[in-house]
């Protein structure tokens, strides 16, 4: 047992020192208050915008945008859970709600955790094994239609999709006192780190399954959501009875959404805000660079473990082809789509894995620094497909579906630009049947390990009616085959297979024109302390922030 525990928090740890060697370490002119420190203030109100857009959900079975995610993990309690802290020590999962890592069976199927007694809700009660077993069976609930199920849907129990019926239970999950035991199909590696995630989030049982989600819950975690009023506000208020590894210095956080980035930007550099977890203006950063430096106390740069691309849908005739798919990745000019980013916006790459994960390695398949034209003419074969491309509302994603736009036309394919909300983007993208050919879309870590690439975003075996993240539709038997296969092994053989799918999937089949691994760039009012840089989930850790 301890073998395979070992195992996988190895895995965790390795991952760990490459994102050290990914440089996302912070430099020695940069040393923020820990959050636990007595030198943070504790109290007062963090006021946030979310700029050009609003979570898709605050209800943690379903939020999936990035944003939200940041909010949840201040609101949230699970099983497992990043601790509050600069890299490489934030991105190695550590017991939350659990007294330790959980106990493993010799035959990797079955985990058992121990709950910490004396956990409290808000609202006073106690947290048990049950919580954890409620939002389990809640995420797999086919009613929910969560996008955890990707992720826990191998719990014994479910059926061929992952999902239970409403209101069923799966018999993989068992609460008695402080003992939850899941049960799962077959070894899985990575499935501590699947629980870590903010999807499961301990929840009241008796909280309800509605698919279009609530929009405030009791908490057991440093926060509760006290209220969400879509495309306006969202509240979350500190939990007197909170003790754990998570910063809580604000007495509340308040997010306002759907605001202009520029007015943004100059609210926060007046201090009447603290911080726009939505972004900042691309055209900003230069002057933020020069004005403020790099890392300092206001501006950070950090590289993120994520991919942006251009996803082609393979179900549609557009991207059928794979010369075509591949025209795209030789003629895409990636210096080009990065630069609509502004300053410090990434570094160049045509593969899925990014550096900083296990597994990647530097195929160098197509060209980075300038398209190859003449080569993706060829691969086009004299065809002109006229494609619909989604995007989002945001500054950046207009910029980059415009210049997009303009350099597929240079090899002959049109591209008709819809754009959305960033949250109704991806729901619509994640929809099978959605009538659309090209995604600007972007992939950053759920955790460390390269599954969550790989997987997610080319194993067919994933795709259902809704909630998909392989936006390319791409599902290729003897590739499924060769995931299944990598998802069992553990340490350098599971790197190696997962990095020899990735240049074999993007070689032969692209589905998916990588262009960039993006850096997180975020800025702070002067009022504002206890910087603490998030490697796993992106921007600054909410709750650690204090209020100078």
């Amino acid at each position: 047992m301890r073998r395979r525990l070992s195992l996988s928090i190895a895995a965790l740890a390795i991952g760990a020192s490459l994102l050290v060697a990914a440089g996302l370490a912070s430099p020695a002119s940069s040393k923020p208050t820990s959050p636990t420190s007595s030198k943070a203030k504790k109290g007062g109100t963090l006021r946030l915008n979310l700029s050009s857009s609003d979570v898709d959900f605050i209800d943690p079975s379903l939020a999936y945008f990035q944003p939200a995610i940041q909010l949840e993990y201040a609101a949230c309690r699970e099983l497992v859970n990043y601790p509050p802290a600069n890299p490489p020590r934030g991105g190695i999962l550590k017991p939350d709600a659990a007294v330790a890592m959980p106990r493993i069976s010799a035959n990797g199927r079955t985990y058992t955790f121990t709950i910490r007694k004396g956990i409290r809700f808000n609202d006073g009660s106690k947290l048990t094994a049950k919580n954890f077993q409620y939002v389990l069976n809640r995420n797999l609930d086919k009613n929910m239609n969560s996008p955890d199920v990707p992720f826990i849907g191998e719990i014994v129990g479910t059926d061929a999709d992952g999902v239970l019926p409403p209101n069923g239970k799966a018999s993989g999950i068992r609460a008695v006192g402080n003992k939850l035991t899941i049960r799962i199909k077959q070894a899985d590696p990575a499935f501590i780190s699947k629980l870590g995630f903010t999807f499961n989030c301990a929840l009241k049982v008796g909280t309800p399954h509605i698919a279009q989600g609530i929009n405030k819950f009791a908490s057991a975690g440093p926060y509760y959501v006290s209220s969400r009023t879509p495309n306006r506000t969202i509240v979350l208020k500190r939990n007197k009875y909170y003790k754990g590894i998570l910063g809580s210095n604000p007495n509340q956080i308040i997010v306002t959404v759907q605001t202009d980035p520029n007015a943004s930007l100059q609210a926060a550099e007046k201090g009447n805000i603290n911080y726009d977890i939505g972004g900042l203006p691309p055209t900003e950063h230069a002057r933020l660079g020069r004005q403020y430096g790099v890392n300092k106390k206001q501006y950070f740069v950090k590289p993120q473990i994520e991919t942006d691309y251009l996803a082609l849908n393979t179900a549609y005739s557009c991207f059928k082809s794979a010369n075509i798919r591949k025209a795209v990745s030789w003629g895409l000019n990636r210096k080009g789509l990065l630069a609509q980013r502004g300053a410090y916006g990434g570094v160049l790459t045509d593969q899925m894995l990014p550096p900083g994960i296990p597994g990647y390695h530097n195929w160098k398949i197509y060209p980075l620094s300038k398209p190859n034209i003449t080569k993706a003419k060829k691969l086009m074969g004299g065809k002109k497909p006229n494609c619909v491309l989604y995007t989002s509302t945001s500054p950046t994603g207009q910029l980059i579906a415009q210049f997009a736009q303009q350099n597929l036309r240079q090899f002959g394919i049109t591209a008709d630009v819809k754009s959305f909300a960033t949250g109704v983007m991806y729901r619509k993208a994640g929809t099978k049947g959605e009538p659309f050919d090209i995604l600007v879309a972007g992939w950053g870590i759920d955790f460390n390990d390269p599954v969550d690439f790989v997987d997610i975003l080319a194993n067919g075996e994933n795709i259902h009616p809704t909630n998909n993240n392989n936006y390319s539709y791409f599902n290729k038997a003897k590739y499924n085959r060769r995931m299944k296969a990598a998802a069992r092994l553990y340490g350098a053989k599971r790197y190696s297979a997962y990095g020899k799918l990735d240049r074999d999937i993007m070689t032969t089949d692209a589905p998916i024109g990588a262009y960039d691994n993006r850096s997180d760039r975020f800025f702070v009012s002067k009022r504002t302390g206890c910087v603490v840089q998030m490697p796993v989930y992106t921007g600054a850790n909410l709750g650690a922030l204090c209020i100078k």
